[in-house]
C-alpha cells in the first residue's frame, strides 16, 4: 500500500508540474489574441478614417498629423506586438525544455520507485529473517532452561557421586590393606612355583631322554602286531594293507628335528636308517623260501599241496605283500615338513634301498671306494642278494597287480601261478567286464608307468628285472608273453570299453607293449594296415 501511495503521489506531482508551464501559456496566448483583436480593430478604424480623409479634405492637413501620429502609434503597438510573439516563442521553447526536464524527473521517479519496490522486498525478507531468529531465540530461552533444570538434577547426582567415591575409597582402602595380605602369600606361592619349576625342568628332561625308547618301543610293537596281522590275512589286498601299516612305523617315519625336542637330529636320522634297514631285512628273511620248499608238480589237484610246499606258498605271497607296499611315506612325516619347510627330503624303505644301490652302482662304475658312504647305505649293501631279490619281487608283484587289474584271470590262480602253480597258456587280453570306465583305464596306465620306471630303474643298475627261473617258481613272464597286444585287440578294447576316449586306450597298449617286449624282444613295428598310436611317455613313479 504505501508503494502505490508513493506511485500515486509521484503521478500528481508530475502532472501538476507539467499543467503549471501550461496554464501560463494559455494566460500569454488569451492575452496575445485580445491584443490582437485590438489591433485589428485600429486597423479597421484606420481604413476607415482613410476613406473619410478623401471626404475630409479640409481637413488633411490635421488628418496628416493625425495618421502620422497613429502610424507611429501602429508601428510602436506592431513592434511591441511583435517583440511579444518572441516572447511567447521563447516561453513555448522554455515550456517544452521544462517538457523534457519533466519527462528526466518521471524517468527518475520511476527508476526510485523500482528502488524502493527493491527495498521494500528486502525489508520484507529481513522482516521474515527477524521473525525466525525470534523463533530460535526462543526455542533456545527453552533449551537454557532445560539445560539449567538438567544442571540442578547433575549438582545432586554430583553430590551423590561424592559420597559414593568417600565409601568406595573406604573399599579400595580395605582392599589395599588385602592385596598387602595377598602380596605376601603370592610371595610364597612364587617361591613354591620355583621350586615346582626346577622339578619340572628335570622331569622335562627325563622324558625327553626318555622320547626315544619310548617311540623305539612302540614302533617296533606296531611293526611285530602288523606283520602279525599280515600273516593272518588271506587276500594278498588285505596283506598289503597291514604291510603298509608295518612300514608307516619305522621311527625314521616320524622324524621332527624342527620341533626342538632335543632328540632329533639329521645325524639321528642317518641311525634310524641304519637302524631301520637292520629291521626291515631282518624280518623279511622269514618269507624268503629256498627253491627246494617248491618241487615241480607232476599234475594238478589238492594231494599235490603239502604242508611244506603250503607253507612256502603263504611265505612268499607274505613277501609279495611286503615287496607292494615298501614305497610308502606315512602323512605323518610329510605333514611336519610342510608345516616347518624342513629341507630334508621324504623317505621310504624303497627309497632308501634303490638310494643304496645307485650309489654302489655308481662308485663300482666310478672305480672308488664306499667307506664314506653312510652306515645305512653299508647296511644295504651287506643284504644285497636280499635287496636286489626284493626288489625283482616288486617287480614281478605290480606285474601281478596289472594283469588283475585289466584281465578276468582271479587273484588266487594269478599269485599261484608266481609261485609255480600254472594255467591253461592260453592267450588273454583286456577285459571288458573288469575294466567298464575312464577311472580304471586310467588306473591301469598309472600302474603301467610305474612298471616302466622300476623297469628302467633296475635295468641301469644292471640288476635283472625278472629272477631266473626254468622250473616254474616264478612265470609272470610266461602269462605277459601271452598278452594279446594285437592291433585288432586294441580295436575290440576300443569298440567295446572305451568308444568315448580311444587315444586313452592307446596309451594304455603303448605301454602294455613296451612291457611286453621286455619280455620277448619283439618290436611292433606298425603297417600301413594299422592305426598308429602315440609313443608311451613314461612319468616319474606314482604309486
Amino acid at each position: 500500500m504505501a508503494l502505490v501511495l508513493i506511485k500515486r503521489i509521484f503521478s500528481y506531482i508530475t502532472l501538476a508540474s507539467l499543467l503549471v508551464p501550461f496554464l501560463i501559456a494559455c494566460e500569454k496566448m488569451k492575452n496575445l489574441d485580445e491584443m490582437h483583436t485590438k489591433t485589428n480593430q485600429i486597423e479597421d478604424h484606420s481604413r476607415s478614417i482613410r476613406y473619410t480623409s478623401d471626404d475630409m479634405a479640409d481637413n488633411v492637413e490635421a488628418t496628416v498629423e493625425v495618421s502620422e501620429k497613429l502610424s507611429q502609434k501602429m508601428e510602436t503597438m506592431m513592434t511591441e506586438t511583435q517583440m511579444m510573439r518572441e516572447h511567447l516563442v521563447q516561453m513555448l521553447e522554455e515550456t517544452r525544455g521544462m517538457g523534457g526536464n519533466l519527462e528526466t524527473m518521471l524517468g527518475e521517479t520511476q527508476g526510485l520507485g523500482t528502488k524502493m519496490t527493491q527495498m521494500l522486498s528486502e525489508t520484507q525478507a529481513l522482516t521474515t529473517r527477524m521473525d525466525s531468529m525470534i523463533a530460535q531465540t526462543t526455542e533456545m530461552s527453552s533449551n537454557l532452561s532445560t539445560m539449567m533444570t538438567t544442571m540442578e538434577k547433575m549438582s545432586e547426582d554430583t553430590a551423590e557421586l561424592a559420597e559414593k567415591m568417600s565409601s568406595m575409597q573406604t573399599d579400595i582402602q580395605s582392599m589395599s590393606n588385602k592385596l598387602d595380605s595377598m602380596k605376601a602369600s603370592m610371595d610364597i606361592l612364587v617361591s613354591k612355583m620355583d621350586l615346582l619349576s626346577a622339578q619340572m625342568n628335570i622331569l622335562t628332561d627325563l622324558a625327553v631322554s626318555a622320547v626315544p625308547i619310548v617311540r623305539q618301543g612302540a614302533a617296533a610293537s606296531i611293526r611285530n602286531d602288523s606283520i602279525s596281522k599280515m600273516e593272518e590275512a588271506v587276500s594278498l589286498q588285505r596283506k598289503v594293507k597291514y604291510a603298509v601299516h608295518y612300514y608307516y612305523a619305522f621311527e625314521f617315519q616320524v622324524f621332527r628335528e624342527s620341533q626342538g625336542y632335543g632328540y632329533d637330529s639329521l645325524e639321528r636320522r642317518e641311525t634310524m636308517f641304519k637302524e631301520a634297514m637292520e629291521d626291515f631285512f631282518r624280518d623279511i628273511s622269514e618269507y624268503i623260501v629256498d627253491r627246494e620248499d617248491f618241487p615241480r608238480p607232476e599234475g594238478r589237484g589238492n594231494e599235490f599241496e603239502t604242508s611244506q610246499r603250503r607253507s612256502a606258498i603263504d611265505r612268499t605271497i607274505n613277501l609279495y605283500a611286503m615287496a607292494l607296499a615298501m614305497h610308502k611315506i606315512n602323512s605323518i612325516q610329510q605333514m611336519f615338513q610342510e608345516e616347518q619347510q624342513d629341507s630334508y627330503q621324504q623317505e621310504s624303505i624303497y627309497s632308501l634301498i634303490m638310494e643304496a644301490l645307485q650309489r654302489n652302482h655308481q662308485a663300482r662304475e666310478a672305480g672308488r671306494s664306499i667307506q664314506e658312504e653312510p652306515q645305512w647305505v653299508k647296511e644295504v649293501l651287506v643284504h644285497y642278494q636280499k635287496a636286489t631279490y626284493i626288489m625283482q619281487l616288486r617287480f614281478i608283484a605290480l606285474l601281478g597287480q596289472l594283469v588283475n587289474t585289466i584281465s578276468d584271470i582271479p587273484e588266487k590262480n594269478l599269485f599261484n601261478n608266481l609261485i609255480g602253480i600254472r594255467f591253461n597258456e592260453n592267450q588273454w587280453g583286456l577285459s571288458n567286464t573288469v575294466v567298464t570306465n575312464e577311472a580304471q583305464v586310467e588306473y591301469a596306465i598309472k600302474i603301467t608307468k610305474v612298471i616302466l620306471k622300476v623297469y628302467r630303474d633296475l635295468m641301469n643298475l644292471q640288476i635283472n628285472p625278472v629272477t631266473n627261473s626254468d622250473d616254474g617258481v616264478v612265470s609272470i613272464s610266461d602269462i605277459i608273453q601271452l598278452m594279446n597286444v594285437s592291433n585288432s585287440e586294441i580295436e575290440r578294447v576300443k569298440a567295446e570299453v572305451l568308444p568315448q576316449n580311444p587315444a586313452l586306450i592307446d596309451t594304455l597298449y603303448e605301454n602294455l607293449r613296451t612291457i611286453k617286449s621286455a619280455f620277448t624282444g619283439e618290436s611292433y613295428v606298425e603297417t600301413s594296415e594299422e592305426v598308429a598310436a602315440p609313443a608311451p611317455q613314461p612319468e616319474s613313479e606314482d604309486e
